[in-house]
């Protein structure tokens, strides 16, 4: 049965060989099938196959139709999907070809830093040396070796921003891929802001122990940083900035609340001169100066000692955006320093002598009338109006409207009016 199968297939499909043949399972069983029916059955055959290929091709041509664009699609898809392996297997050539050369450039990259690990142990060795130097109140070594921290991250992190640019971004290639490199999620950009975190979080540790008069030398130092890397467009000095801010109010607070602490304690254990007082001639040549009536008052004389330190110490590095805390500072501590001598006059006027209750009144008054309105003419300069108006974008009109720079006198000390006798206008 089997070779009378494998003639007649030879018969159905001339030219086909055996083996193909045997293949043809499905015809196989169709001509069994076809065998046991009867003559008539048969011979209506022909026409059930034609009408069965009109039905199936009526049903691809609706297929068709219907499904057109999923067609399409799929067409643009394949094409699309043919041409991004294409450009794999491009890139996995170039990578190929250009991994031998890179290589190499990795291993003289780490060659130089191996012979330059000398460097790079110093510079990790650093901070230790200076928490050693802060323990022992060395300030004037950490001070050096703070400054040696921001000088080696300026020095080698632009090396690595240079050398990351002469490797990777050829000069052909635009400028918006260069900043890009900079500014977003790359690995570069990653990594500098780690660098660059680290550094801060150095800085704010170690500024909080750092003598006062070491803050210009300290941020002109970072300054340079930051235009050193705004070179290659990673400019830091908006990071490093606030953390001077923040540290100079620290130590402006500590200064203030020092004068504030001083100027009780001394008022504390003050005794009114029971002599009167001679009347000072005015001396033209110090009218700039410290009022010298103050001299006959030592409290008021070393409160307006510190209230003028404070200012000396932050006359260069002060930020202008801080002018609003500080005037807040002045007129809370002359607020302080009104109430300690309205305190000092009701503990002790019940054993005032005349003599003692004219100088301690003449003492009120110099403290209203020269010594505040001193210190107010000071803290101006040291904040100029029309700088502060220039920041604010404004008129030195609407500044003064404003109040900002702007002291009540007359209300600070009007508790000091009921000893004086003067109302301040």
């Amino acid at each position: 049965m089997g070779q009378e199968l494998k003639e007649l297939c030879e018969l159905l499909f001339p030219g086909s060989s055996t083996e193909n043949a045997e293949k043809y399972g499905e015809i196989t069983d169709y001509i069994k099938k076809l065998g046991s029916q009867n003559w008539e059955h048969i011979r209506k055959e022909p026409e059930r196959l034609s009408e069965e290929m009109k039905q199936l091709t009526e049903q691809t041509q609706e297929l068709a139709f219907t499904n057109y664009k999923t067609f399409v699609e799929t067409a643009e898809i394949s094409r699309t999907v043919i041409k991004d392996l294409d450009k794999s297997k491009e890139s996995l050539e170039t990578f190929l070809k250009t991994t031998p050369e890179f290589l190499q450039e990795c291993e003289s990259r780490y060659s130089t830093i191996r012979n330059q690990s000398d460097k790079l142990l110093e510079l990790l060795e650093l901070p230790a040396l200076m928490r050693e130097a802060l323990n022992a109140e060395d300030y004037e070594t950490s001070e050096r070796l703070l400054r040696r921290i921001v000088e080696l991250h300026r020095i080698h992190l632009f090396n690595v921003l240079t050398q990351h640019k002469s490797i990777f971004l050829s000069d052909s290639q635009e400028s918006k891929v260069k900043d890009d490199e900079l500014s977003g999620t790359s690995a570069l950009s990653c990594w500098l802001k780690l660098k660059v975190e680290a550094l801060a979080q150095i800085l704010d540790q170690d500024l909080m122990r750092e003598d006062e008069s070491s803050f210009e030398s300290l941020l002109n130092q970072c300054m340079y940083l930051g235009l050193s890397f705004g070179r290659v467009g990673a400019d830091m000095r908006c990071v490093l900035t606030p953390l001077y801010r923040n540290n100079i109010l620290i130590q402006f607070h500590n200064g203030i609340d020092r004068a504030d602490s001083h100027f009780d304690s001394q008022m504390r254990s003050y005794k009114v001169p029971s002599i009167k007082n001679v009347p000072r001639p005015l001396n033209e040549n110090v009218a700039s100066g410290p009022p010298e009536n103050l001299l006959d008052y030592y409290p008021s004389a070393e409160y307006c000692n510190g209230m003028l330190t404070v200012l000396n110490l932050f006359r260069v590095t002060a930020p202008l955006n801080i002018v609003k805390e500080v005037y807040n500072s002045f007129r809370q501590s002359f607020v302080k320093a009104v109430q300690v001598l309205v305190g000092f006059y009701h503990r002790e006027q019940q054993g005032f002598t005349d003599i003692e209750r004219n100088n301690f009144v003449s003492l009120c008054v110099c403290f209203t009338e020269e010594l505040i309105p001193y210190l107010m003419k000071c803290l101006s300069l040291s904040f100029p109006s029309t700088q502060i108006a220039e920041l604010l974008g404004v008129t030195l009109s609407v500044l003064q409207e404003s109040k900002i720079l702007c002291i009540d006198q007359n209300g600070i000390c009007e508790p000091l009016n009921s000893i004086t006798g003067i109302s301040i206008n």
